[in-house]
């Protein structure tokens, strides 16, 4: 079993996840729980855990403090970190430091907690497994048969094959060794018979395979120069390629560019052809929050394009792409849902980056229809997104609305009249709106002072602070902490229930 230590400050939290997630039907066990970094150490140092599953803002030690001292002592933990941020540089950072995956606690009040943990304790599974062994029989002098062939691959975690020996009977070809071989879980090896005919049935089972579309989420790869490499080293490339790559190439008809050869793969490796985290040339891996969590450009099919080729050509791995689409969704939600009452859901599940693709581009879809009802021009539009976003990248700062106008090139005047229009609000109202909304956040999630909260939420006097803070919650900030620390809920007009 997988023994899990649960890490979060808050008591209610903690106690929630220990009783209700799936623990046993994915093969885990909690072995403890801690409130800080620091008795999560302590608990580390003395017990045996396989995976830390650590919140990122706590007092006394940070996620990521807590992370990168696990790491400066060598401990041998896989670290998923769980959050309310929606700050992708910083889930970045976790990222950065090791952790295997990043869970949003939106996924966890949607119960959705057999596909969380299943998917983290599927990837621990996998690194415990290591590298398997050349299949039994397939030595490494030995030499292949016919030099053409295709690998089957696929990176579900539930990969039934059950549909492959069909696929191969239909198109007239032998289902069955020493033809087709599955080398590990998600990975089959056929080959034709060795001879003049070896080409022709390899195009019939590529027509086979377009003709029924059978296997979503498998993918053909056409294979080429078998003779050049034994069975170990093609087993070793496939593997490779499977690992570092199919999950960046896959296409949705199930596709895959080629033809592949096992030997100038092992000369060139997986880092020639870019492994997931390895930008292209000229691109970066580690995407700048800003543009990308801008609302402006989602509403734009061509600025959307040119978008979606600088997330391609970052070549993110899939964590850090799932992460950036958790915080997109909540970046692009907030504003969205205000504007427009469209609710922007994260992507239930992702296996492979074209379908980061197809969830930008529906969701952009939705983004235009939603918004093509509004009288305004797509500039106008655009340009009060874009000072929505000002106020969230600039909360501490003295935003104000002639400073906003002005940066999205609009008069004063006008742009107010726009931005109550589409917004629903004042400009004035809005950022009153927000800055409460993450001092409550502060409030509840840090154990900084007061007068802290207030000059990271813009206000420089903190006596306003409180007094402005105590008008939309009918709490000043020390008495809405303590309540809600005990677990209680602040009613939208005031006071505690």
């Amino acid at each position: 079993m997988i023994q899990v230590l649960v890490v979060d400050d808050d008591k209610l939290v903690r106690k929630g996840l220990i009783a209700a997630m799936p623990w046993k039907e994915c093969g885990m066990e909690v072995a403890g729980e801690a409130a800080n970094g620091m008795k999560a150490l302590e608990f580390l140092e003395s017990h045996r855990v396989d995976l830390l599953l650590t919140d990122l803002a706590m007092p006394v030690m940070t996620g990521i403090e807590l992370i990168r001292e696990v790491r400066r002592r060598n401990i041998p933990v896989h670290i998923a970190v769980l959050t309310l941020h929606q700050d992708f540089e910083y889930i970045q950072e976790a990222l950065r430091l090791g952790a295997i995956d990043y869970i949003a606690k939106v996924q966890l009040e949607t119960e959705r907690f057999e596909e969380v943990l299943g998917r983290i304790a599927g990837r621990i599974r996998e690194v415990q497994a290591g590298q398997p062994a050349v299949e039994p029989g397939a030595s490494e002098g030995d030499v292949l048969g016919a030099d053409c062939g295709a690998a089957f691959l696929t990176l579900l975690p539930d990969a039934d094959a059950a549909w492959l020996p069909g696929l191969l009977a239909g198109a007239g070809e032998a289902p069955a060794a020493p033809q087709l071989q599955e080398l590990e879980r998600g990975l089959w090896l056929w080959q034709p018979a060795a001879g003049a005919g070896a080409e022709a049935a390899l195009s019939r089972v590529e027509e086979q395979w377009q003709r029924q579309q059978i296997a979503p989420g498998w993918a053909l790869l056409e294979l080429d120069g078998l003779r050049r490499s034994t069975p170990g080293e093609v087993q070793r490339a496939l593997r490779e390629y499977k690992d570092h790559c199919l999950f960046r190439d896959m296409r949705p008809d199930g596709r895959l560019p080629g033809p592949f050869c096992p030997a100038e793969w092992a000369a060139c490796g997986w880092k020639a052809a870019g492994e997931p985290g390895t930008p292209a040339a000229g691109a970066s891996a580690v995407l700048p929050a800003e543009p990308w969590l801008s609302p402006e450009w989602i509403h734009s099919t061509a600025r959307c394009a040119e978008m979606k080729q600088r997330l391609a050509a970052a070549r993110m791995a899939p964590a850090a792409l799932y992460a950036l689409l958790y915080t997109l969704a909540g970046s692009w939600g907030r504003f969205f849902r205000e504007v427009a009452g469209l609710e922007i859901r994260p992507p239930a599940g992702m296996v492979y980056r074209y379908e980061a693709m197809q969830w930008i581009d529906a969701t952009s879809a939705e983004v235009r229809q939603a918004m093509g009802r509004s009288t305004h021009s797509e500039e106008v539009v655009e340009a009060v997104m874009k000072s929505v976003h000002l106020i969230h990248e600039e909360l501490g700062g003295e935003m104000t609305a002639q400073e906003a106008a002005r940066r999205v090139h609009m008069s004063r005047s006008h742009f107010s009249e726009c931005f109550k229009a589409i917004v629903g609000c004042t400009f004035n109202e809005y950022l009153r709106k927000v800055r409460m909304a993450k001092a409550e956040e502060f409030l509840i999630h840090t154990d900084k002072p007061v007068q802290w909260i207030a000059e990271k939420t813009g206000y420089l006097d903190e006596k306003y602070f409180r007094r402005t803070f105590r008008e939309v919650t009918g709490l000043l900030p020390s008495e809405y902490r303590q309540v809600r620390k005990q677990g209680g809920a602040v009613s939208p007009d005031g006071g505690d229930k």
